[in-house]
């Protein structure tokens, strides 16, 4: 009889895991999904086994590079810039923005064939430039990015595009504050008390701007918003509360002389809703415009770049694109190249290679990969010889110089050739049948 028991337990026992295994539902995991066309683009080559090859690997390693040696330009910036598909490249500009501006960025490419090309912007995390956040990116079918600025930093723009494509770009960066200025008439000039300014004898600080100007001059809406409140108590007299979903920020308008929104309306941008006074706490000054921004999770909030972002537009760079991806030489003994974290004096007659142009530079590249920028005064292309000469006998032309390069070509007897340019112990020469390449200049007669 105990023996049955334990055959009916154990029978029943295995019945309930026969069970439990066929309910169980299977594990998978989800599919990674790129968040940007760069990410997908990465993602499709690996998924096309193109990972361990040397190729995918330049292109990681630039677009890396695009980040950690990122030219520092001023805005508005404007630039002309070339790849060659021979070589995965990316250029990288890096910039500081401040919270409430808004930064639009445009490109135009120059080419002959569909060509995917990628923009993205990286707001730096830390202060040696090691670590990024990806904050905007291009769609596929634009080459256009716009945003608002976020958090006081610096920030990378990034332009690569698919391995094996020659291309030439135009790039215009600008920057313009992302609301209107909301006084009529008036500028950022008429700001005359800060953000964080002492009040009260130091006792608290100032948490907005003061527009000045005369009495019931007009006030209007920022951006398309809506009413949040309006009232006539405490300090700030007579007072709106707007708030405006594109940047996602309540605005305070106080001192008023008169209200003319109404609680609950919506608005669009530059509907009047006020007049300029100095109701509550302002009767003893001069009539003005307090005006606030605050944000949920960070209360007040610096509102001037918000609407005080002086707008330059950038000047577009006409220069001849046949000057692109050509070899050049300095032309000048004190030749100041500018990279991104150093100053280099170029001696005259350096070899260089046009990567970019803008308005007052050139954008080079050095023979050992080192990119700056030199002034346009101080290259000239190498359309003509330094002087001429021949190799000796034994000599060897290498395609990069140093003698760790690859050597194409030795010689069994003397050979004439022009010299172009100069590297270290290198010259940049090229043979009468017009091949170039890089010969140690003891090995020069």
């Amino acid at each position: 009889m105990h023996r049955r028991t334990n055959i009916k337990l154990n029978w029943a026992l295995f019945l309930g895991l026969i069970l439990l295994s066929s309910c169980t539902k299977e594990k998978v995991e989800k599919e990674y999904i790129p968040t940007n066309a760069f990410d997908e683009y990465i993602y499709s080559l690996k998924k096309a086994n193109l990972q361990n090859t040397i190729l995918f690997k330049k292109y990681l390693k630039s677009s890396t590079e695009a980040l950690t040696e990122a030219l520092i330009v001023s805005i508005p910036y404007s630039e002309i810039f070339y790849i060659d598909h021979s070589e995965p490249e990316a250029a990288g500009y890096r910039f500081d923005l401040k919270r409430g501006q808004k930064l639009k960025v445009k490109a135009e490419i120059f080419s002959t064939d569909s060509v995917q090309v990628f923009m993205d912007v990286f707001r730096i995390k830390d202060t040696l430039n090691t670590s990024w956040h990806c904050v905007a990116s291009s769609s596929k079918d634009s080459l256009y990015i716009e945003f608002v600025v976020r958090n006081d930093a610096g920030y990378i723009l990034r332009i690569q595009p698919e391995l094996l494509c020659n291309i030439k770009c135009r790039v215009s960066i600008e920057v313009e504050s992302s609301l209107l200025f909301p006084v009529i008439g008036k500028e950022r000039s008429s700001i005359q008390s800060f953000f964080g300014d002492p009040r009260d004898g130091g006792k608290r600080k100032h948490h907005g701007v003061d527009i000045f100007a005369a009495r019931n001059t007009e006030i209007i809406a920022s951006a398309d918003g809506y009413v949040g409140r309006t009232d006539n108590k405490g300090l700030g007299g007579r007072f709106i509360w707007v708030f405006y979903p594109s940047v996602s920020v309540h605005c305070y308008y106080a001192h008023l002389e008169k209200i003319i929104a109404v609680t609950g309306d919506k608005l669009r941008a530059g509907d009047i809703i006020g007049t300029i006074g100095n109701s509550g706490n302002a009767k003893y000054t001069p009539p003005h415009l307090h005006f606030g921004i605050y944000k949920n999770g960070y209360g007040a909030i610096d509102p001037y770049y918000f609407i005080a972002t002086e707008c330059e537009k950038s000047h577009k760079v006409n220069e001849e694109l046949i000057l692109l991806g050509n070899m050049a030489r300095t032309n000048n003994k004190k030749t100041l190249l500018v990279t991104h974290s150093d100053k280099i004096l170029l001696p005259i007659n350096t070899s260089l290679k046009i990567s970019a142009l803008n308005t007052y530079n050139i954008k080079v590249r050095l023979p050992n990969g080192v990119k700056g920028f030199i002034s346009k005064e101080n290259f000239e292309i190498q359309d003509k010889p330094l002087t001429a000469g021949k190799i000796k006998t034994g000599a060897r032309i290498y395609n990069s110089p140093s003698e760790d390069a690859i050597s194409f070509k030795e010689f069994s007897k003397q050979a004439d050739l022009n010299i172009l340019s100069i590297f270290n112990e290198f010259f940049y020469i090229e043979l009468t049948n017009g091949t170039k390449g890089w010969v140690k200049q003891s090995e020069i007669i």
